[in-house]
């Protein structure tokens, strides 16, 4: 099912890491599931992509910051979270992070653990 929770983005900023696939998967799998914003950089050419809501892309790599700031600006949404392409984040991941941050209004962020 493509289409996430308004409230909740999930942006991959990618370079074709092997594991991209799991870790849109995982993303996708999630209750309550983000919007998933992948971004593309330099020649990557995967199927795995296509888990992704949305696709953006970039001719060339151009480091960490600015395809997460680049997804961001493309979203709304009220939590965004920014999640490594070969990260596989666990079954209760979203829902758990947005409870803190709700119990919590005035956190700016919060992070999994390891």
């Amino acid at each position: 099912m493509k289409g996430g929770d308004e409230r909740f983005a999930a942006v991959v900023p990618t370079l074709g890491a092997t594991d991209v696939g799991r870790c849109l998967a995982a993303l996708a799998g999630q209750v309550p599931r983000p919007l998933i914003i992948a971004v593309a950089q330099g020649d990557v050419a995967t199927a795995a992509l296509r888990q992704a809501d949305r696709v953006l892309s970039h001719p060339r790599p151009i480091g960490f910051a600015r395809p997460v700031n680049l997804g961001i600006a493309t979203t709304s949404a009220r939590f965004v979270a920014v999640v490594n392409d070969d990260a596989v984040v666990e079954e209760d991941w979203a829902g758990n992070l947005i409870a803190a941050l709700e119990r919590e209004p005035r956190a700016a962020a919060a992070q999994g653990v390891n």
